[in-house]
């Protein structure tokens, strides 16, 4: 079984006028990890740490592109974005034909030219690993779904608890369904309701 990983990772507030460019996803505790970077994330605090262990568990070839991280900060620009994106594309196609695709994403980025970062991310991976390949990704539980998102994903597996000290075992949930879905274990089934309501910080405590 060989699965492809990757995926651009920022959390966005749309009232700071300054995007993130394509520098600030190496600054600080910003990270851009290519290849071999992304495997050695096994066993650390943060989604990969489940993803990549969850793969060795169960012996599968886990084909890592790159994965950049941000910390928040403003819309993520065009260039950052594409640059990311085409990145992770090639490392896609290299490795085709894949059996599944997992997504190391965030679910609340924006970009500088569209309010949703993650669908056009999923669409552009969609549209090269075609209709068949299953896309998991987890996400964090304040996620911006968009119908793009939902439309071109296969499932998502998001986190439960805040602060988030369950992004590792969100990961290893995410590569088991994406497994369970390969093997034809399970056929996974999304749907949701946009809530009219702003919820209080409190509440996320």
């Amino acid at each position: 079984m060989k699965i492809v990983t990757g995926g651009i990772a920022q959390e966005t507030n749309t009232f700071q006028w300054e995007p993130t460019s394509l520098s600030d996803f190496t600054k600080g505790s910003s990270s851009i990890a290519r290849g071999q970077e992304i495997l050695d994330l096994d066993g650390t605090g943060g989604i990969y740490g489940g993803i990549v262990a969850e793969a060795r568990r169960q012996g599968v070839e886990l084909i890592p592109t790159t994965y950049g991280q941000a910390v928040p900060g403003g819309r993520v620009s065009r260039e950052a974005f594409e640059s990311l994106r085409d990145e992770i594309l090639a490392g896609i196609r290299a490795a085709m034909p894949v059996d599944g695709v997992l997504l190391g994403i965030h679910g609340a980025m924006a970009l500088e030219h569209s309010d949703d970062g993650e669908g056009p991310l999923i669409t552009a991976v969609r549209e090269l690993v075609g209709p068949d390949v299953p896309i998991v990704a987890p996400l964090d539980l304040h996620t911006n779904l968009s119908d793009e998102m939902m439309g071109e994903a296969t499932a998502f597996v998001g986190y439960k608890e805040y602060p988030h000290i369950d992004m590792p075992e969100t990961g290893r949930q995410a590569m088991q369904i994406l497994i369970d879905t390969i093997n034809g274990n399970v056929r996974p089934e999304m749907a949701y309701v946009r809530v009219p309501l702003i919820a209080p910080n409190q509440s996320m405590v």
